[in-house]
């Protein structure tokens, strides 16, 4: 797997591909060649990510907190509209190049630990943070439970040369209905494939959200053969902040790394 911290972007390099493997067998002894080799691609495709809002200020109301169980919650997004999170966009595939070490895994950590988030039904991911308060300096633990709704849409020509590209949803990595339960996070990933249209000569792409590429599509180690362009969105769709109702706070954060991984 290959790692790289968000702040220092991604950069894939799978330049060299090695051939297809051909078996050969003997009796008693073996004299045969192995041959190596593959194309050396000038551009390999790779990820490039952005974080667009690297510090994301919400300010609440005491009044609109809710009292249950002891514990003060508020709706973070109360009147507001989804925030983005994470985006990128994929290069161009080379033709000619084993598709593999393309399928990115975003990982969640907090002081360092590793947060495994929850699938929800429409497979988002649903992550919860520890959250700090403050009131009159002494700390206050409290929690951030977000909900991150993610999009990973592919794009490619469906015969060579075509300037209208075919555009659906990357299996595993995207919610299940993009149109209808992540209508920002769809519409951020396709402004980010977009970026990438003229580096295949393509003006345009007409996208099937009620379809999506296999799973392994950009894992299965088989040479491309029409250029594949990507875009990603993730949003925060629901947030909800939690503090003991016995402790009153003026002032909360909470801080997350994202970090990518290939698969």
């Amino acid at each position: 797997m290959k790692l790289s911290h968000i702040a220092l972007g991604i950069a894939l390099a799978s330049g060299v591909s090695v051939g297809v493997a051909q078996a050969a067998t003997g009796v008693g002894s073996i004299g045969q060649d192995i041959k190596f080799g593959g194309i050396i691609a000038e551009n390999a495709p790779k990820w490039v990510w952005s974080l667009p809002q690297q510090t994301i200020r919400i300010d609440l109301k005491d009044g609109d907190g809710v009292v249950a169980n002891s514990t003060k919650t508020w709706d973070v997004l109360q009147n507001r509209q989804p925030y983005r999170f994470l985006e990128g966009y994929m290069t161009a595939t080379v033709p000619g190049l084993a598709l593999s070490g393309l399928n990115p895994q975003v990982t969640y950590l907090q002081d360092s630990v590793v947060v495994t988030p929850v699938a929800g039904s429409n497979n988002e991911s649903v992550l919860t943070l520890k959250a700090t308060g403050n009131k009159a300096s002494t700390p206050i633990n409290g929690t951030l439970k977000l909900t991150l709704s993610p999009v990973l849409l592919l794009a490619q020509a469906v015969n060579a040369g075509d300037t209208t590209l075919a555009g659906k949803s990357l299996l595993g990595p995207s919610v299940t209905s993009p149109a209808t339960n992540a209508v920002q996070a769809l519409a951020n990933a396709k402004t980010k494939l977009e970026t990438q249209l003229t580096t295949v000569n393509a003006t345009s792409v007409t996208y099937d959200t009620g379809n999506s590429w296999p799973a392994n599509t950009l894992a299965d180690g088989t040479p491309a053969t029409i250029p594949t362009i990507g875009g990603y969105a993730s949003t925060i769709t629901t947030a909800a902040l939690s503090f003991p109702s016995a402790s009153p706070v003026s002032t909360w954060q909470s801080v997350i790394t994202v970090q990518v991984q290939y698969i």
